[in-house]
């Protein structure tokens, strides 16, 4: 029988029993290996780590880019046309507080609107080319003048003025039969009381309140509601009418004798049922407390707010300021977006406002704010503000991934987080590949002794 002296047929059978004992030892390390590398070698689970590599690396692409910040401004072209204020007209005599004034601007610009040189409110260009921003009047003349500005906030030529006087209507008394005028301002719908005498907030869980022996009680209220204020147990009595904004103040006329009391306050909405907010104690005294019941001025809010640009989000902050009125004062604010808030602010200073924008289905979409505020004494004051909100997931390759708002909201919620996933993540990651790496090491380790064992068999053969 002659021998086959092929060596590439000898390499090949050498091959195919070397491959063989591999696959063999390969097994054996499998069956023999604890439990975790099991786990953490199992395809699905290496699946999966790859799985949440890809959308780590997705969205924090994403969110390095929300938050990369330009310092270079380029500048916009220069506005050549004034912003025109077409109604109201010059010489206006109105008894409304709330209007609308419009106009219209140059393209690629956003309006100003001061009223007697105070700032009131904002609007950006439409595609018509027009401007709307809803103000209050003070009592008297307001001169309103509207300033354009292109989007990198340059001045455009300054506008004429227009006059418009405002005559209060007088407040009624008793409830009118049938409500005409809508508020001044968004009154909130809740029953509270603010003042349980001038300058002393009413705080349910504080120490009790000393008062004056003719305090003077303040709340909101649904409008036009009648209010009854009785201080036990002699009883004393206070009645009266919120006006249309929900504001009540009610001053005893009776001179209350010094000592503890209890007060008890029954709201009578129109066409609504009785309410009575829960008892509450006081002491009288008769020496009169401090008192902070405003400087005399009308109540004025404005803002040093500059329009801009956010991504969504960001947070968006205001500060209002507050001059004139009679504290407390209740404000509510309107973000354009459907959600709202109610503050009750206790001083004529700067109040800080902050919102943040989610997901829109748009590139970029313009959001009207308007704050409204009204104090203890029925005055009010509104200004109209404006934001421009950017979303550049929208069209970005993980728009389809993050277009659902409650997976933005969930994307927001993990990126404070994410300096410690991705060292966690990284760990798991390193963890798996050290058992992937032992395990190489223990078959070719196995594998290097079978061969060792083999040569020496051979040799004693020989």
């Amino acid at each position: 029988m002659k021998q086959n002296k092929n060596p590439r047929a000898k390499s090949s059978i050498h091959r195919n029993k070397s491959v063989s004992k591999r696959a063999a030892i390969k097994h054996v390390v499998h069956q023999n290996r604890s439990v975790r590398k099991n786990i953490a070698l199992h395809p699905i689970n290496v699946l999966f780590l790859l799985c949440v590599g890809v959308l780590l690396v997705v969205f924090t692409i994403n969110v390095l880019a929300d938050s990369f910040t330009v310092t270079a401004v380029v500048p916009a072209p220069a506005l050549t046309d004034p912003a025109t204020i077409i109604s109201p007209t010059d010489g206006t005599q109105t008894s409304t507080q709330v209007i609308d004034v419009t106009g219209t601007c140059p393209v690629g610009s956003y309006v100003n609107l001061t009223n007697n040189s105070s700032f009131v409110g904002t609007d950006v260009c439409s595609n018509s080319l027009t401007f709307d921003i809803q103000i209050d009047l003070a009592s008297g003349a307001n001169i309103l003048q509207a300033q354009d500005y292109n989007i990198t906030n340059s001045p455009g030529p300054t506008s004429g003025t227009v006059t418009v006087t405002y005559t209060p209507p007088v407040q009624p008394t008793n409830p009118p039969v049938q409500q005409n005028n809508q508020p001044a301002v968004v009154t909130p719908s809740t029953i509270q009381l603010l003042d349980v005498d001038k300058g002393i907030p009413y705080d349910a869980t504080g120490p009790i309140p000393t008062i004056t022996q003719n305090p003077t009680f303040t709340g909101v209220v649904p409008p036009y509601s009648k209010v009854v204020v009785n201080i036990y147990s002699n009883p004393y009595t206070c009645q009266t009418y919120a006006n249309s904004q929900g504001y009540w103040s009610c001053t005893f006329q009776e001179t209350i004798t010094p000592g503890s009391h209890h007060v008890v306050v029954t709201i009578e909405p129109p066409n609504s049922k009785k309410v009575v907010l829960p008892e509450f104690p006081i002491k009288v005294s008769s020496a009169t407390p401090n008192s902070s019941s405003g400087n005399g001025l009308p109540l004025r809010i404005t803002s040093d707010y500059t329009y801009r640009i956010y991504n969504i989000g960001q947070v968006v902050g205001i500060n209002i300021l507050v001059s004139g009125g009679v504290p407390p004062m209740a404000f509510s604010i309107s973000w354009g977006d459907g959600n709202t808030s109610t503050k009750f602010w206790g001083s004529d200073d700067e109040l800080s406002l902050s919102h943040t924008y989610s997901w829109i289905n748009a590139t970029e979409k313009h959001e009207v704010i308007k704050v409204e505020a009204v104090d203890s004494a029925g005055n009010t004051s509104a200004l109209q503000l404006g934001v421009m909100v950017r979303n550049s997931a929208y069209t970005s390759p993980v728009a389809s991934a993050t277009r659902f708002s409650g997976l933005w909201g969930l994307f927001s919620k993990i990126r404070p987080w994410l300096s410690i996933i991705w060292p966690g993540y990284l760990i798991i990651v390193l963890l798996v590949f050290s058992f992937w790496l032992g395990e190489r090491q223990e078959i070719e380790t196995i594998m290097r002794k079978r061969h060792i064992n083999q040569l020496k068999h051979h040799g004693l053969k020989r």
